[in-house]
């Protein structure tokens, strides 16, 4: 698991990565790996996807090309197309074992052009930016609000930062330092990682105390919907949180008043309309509802609190501005919540969040 993004200016590219690794079955993962390197003065490579094939296809493309090869960036494209396409020839039985297998590819990198080239040996020339990994819809949320086609070097530098950093903070299988480079006319250079340390200062935003502690929050729901997901994928063969990159961003946010409280509690509800019950409860509508019957058969060991907790954060989305405080199931829970009406808007938004991440340690616990 990674995040890649390449911007291009005027006299080349800008590459930043991630350097976390998750390996094994399990989310566990290490921090220090280097992920952009140099085929030869003129070339660079990266790749995406199961660690074993990918180091195994980076070498072969390294001794097929030779690091000191003159061979032109359309020549390296092709020899290293043949070599995924004769990789996954080799190995194709064992990919199509297994539906849920991690796909993999690799990209290269010229001053003047950016190529994806997927496990099936197929390639992509991508224009202006290329973003590859699985924090691939955050990163790609991110580019399109703020790439423009005049960037300098030192822009592109901020914001292949920008959108590495913000992806770690949603997407828990990224992080770890930002490891960077530049390919231009002159060749490829590292970027050091003093410079990469001022530009990442310079493109975070000091947070209160407050956005601090929501960001702690989302950050803890995040990784708790991937433990989930990974349990639930063992036991059920399937998914059961989707992911929402826009969710994920909008509960993000702090909260002022009740307008914010609004769109950030619908934002919550989203993520649990977008539950994935395996099937069998076709009939009842309703996410909730289908997961407290499938749980009845599946997860007996589920305790009530979680159903409650969400049915409660469902009751306070509201479907238009201001919040129905004569609604008797909405004071309900805003006086089982805050004890006041109206409530502070703010507390009621951090309540928020801490009870779902509670719902899903009580899940997390059942599937366990």
């Amino acid at each position: 698991m990674t995040i890649i993004v390449a911007v291009q200016f005027s006299k080349g590219v800008v590459i930043a990565t991630d350097s976390r690794v998750t390996y094994e079955d399990l989310p566990l993962m290490r921090d220090q790996e280097r992920k952009i390197h140099s085929l030869n003065d003129k070339v660079a490579i990266t790749a995406v996807g199961l660690t074993g094939p990918c180091d195994r296809l980076s070498k072969e493309i390294s001794t097929c090309t030779g690091r000191t090869s003159n061979l032109a960036i359309d020549d390296i494209i092709e020899k290293a197309e043949d070599i995924m396409w004769n990789f996954y020839k080799r190995n194709k039985e064992r990919i199509l074992e297994d539906d849920d297998e991690e796909d993999w590819a690799i990209q290269l990198y010229s001053w003047n052009k950016m190529v994806d080239i997927e496990k099936t040996g197929f390639s992509q020339e991508e224009y202006h930016y290329l973003c590859e990994g699985s924090g691939k819809p955050y990163a790609e949320y991110i580019l399109r609000q703020r790439y423009k086609p005049d960037l300098t070097e030192q822009e592109c530098k901020k914001l292949t930062a920008y959108a590495v950093l913000q992806t770690s903070r949603i997407d828990p299988s990224v992080g770890g330092p930002i490891n960077m480079a530049v390919i231009d006319k002159k060749g490829f250079r590292d970027i050091p990682k003093e410079e990469i340390e001022e530009i990442v200062e310079n493109v975070t935003e000091p947070l209160e105390e407050y956005e601090i502690k929501i960001q702690k929050l989302v950050d803890e729901i995040v990784e708790e919907r991937r433990w989930i997901n990974d349990l639930f994928m063992r036991k059920f063969k399937s998914n059961l949180l989707r992911q929402n990159e826009k969710a994920i961003s909008e509960i993000q946010r702090g909260c002022k008043n009740e307008s914010d409280f609004t769109n950030r509690i619908a934002a919550l509800s989203l993520l649990i309309d977008e539950m994935e019950i395996p099937k069998g409860e076709e009939k009842i509508e309703g996410s909730i509802n289908k997961l407290e019957a499938f749980a009845k058969n599946k997860l007996p060991k589920l305790e009530p609190a979680c159903i409650t907790t969400l049915r409660e954060i469902h009751i306070l989305r509201s479907k238009k501005m201001p919040i129905h405080k004569d609604d008797p199931k909405i004071l309900q829970v805003l006086l089982e919540w805050e004890y006041k009406v109206p409530p502070n808007w703010s507390n009621l938004w951090t309540k928020a969040l801490t009870r779902y991440k509670d719902s899903l340690l009580i899940l997390k616990k059942a599937l366990k």
